[in-house]
């Protein structure tokens, strides 16, 4: 698929090509079929790291999800719940996990509207930590999934 993930703090994957481009950086095209991790040399916002690759590394092993469709929409469920309770890196290792699943293949016939949603969502969470680049590129990636996402086109209007 050439994905490739922005690592920031700890259980945060997002996807950098948005950020790249929101922040005007050009990137070379690279193959990512093997999933191994390469080097960007691009910079970014000191609240976005880049790795440029589909990250193999399963995130957050502590959060035990299944492989599955059923897994990616327990992730969103927990991320809710997490953040309801106010545990807002808690909801973005979930939201993160279950992106994680999709990107990686684990997960198979999950909808474009619950990964839209999933990435949404995470952005709410960027929004709140103030992590307004990763939060754009959620929100960017989320409307390229699924344009009807409303709340993905309101929370990317909603940063500073």
């Amino acid at each position: 698929r050439g994905v490739r993930s922005i690592k920031g703090p700890p259980g945060l994957t997002g996807l950098c090509h948005v950020a790249h481009e929101s922040l005007g950086s050009s990137i070379a095209q690279r193959g990512f079929e093997d999933r191994e991790q390469q080097a960007c040399s691009t910079s970014l916002p000191s609240e976005v790291a880049c790795d440029c690759a589909a990250t193999a590394e399963e995130p957050s092993v502590e959060l035990q999800l299944e492989y599955s469709k059923q897994g990616v929409e327990r992730a969103r469920v927990e991320g809710k719940n997490a953040i309801e309770h106010e545990k807002l890196d808690e909801a973005n290792a979930w939201y993160s996990k279950g992106l994680w699943l999709i990107n990686m293949d684990l997960a198979r016939d999950v909808s474009d509207e619950l990964r839209s949603t999933l990435l949404s969502n995470r952005a709410c969470v960027n929004i709140k930590l103030q992590r307004w680049y990763t939060a754009e590129s959620d929100c960017t990636e989320a409307l390229d999934v699924n344009v009807n996402n409303l709340k993905a086109r309101y929370r990317r209007i909603a940063e500073p």
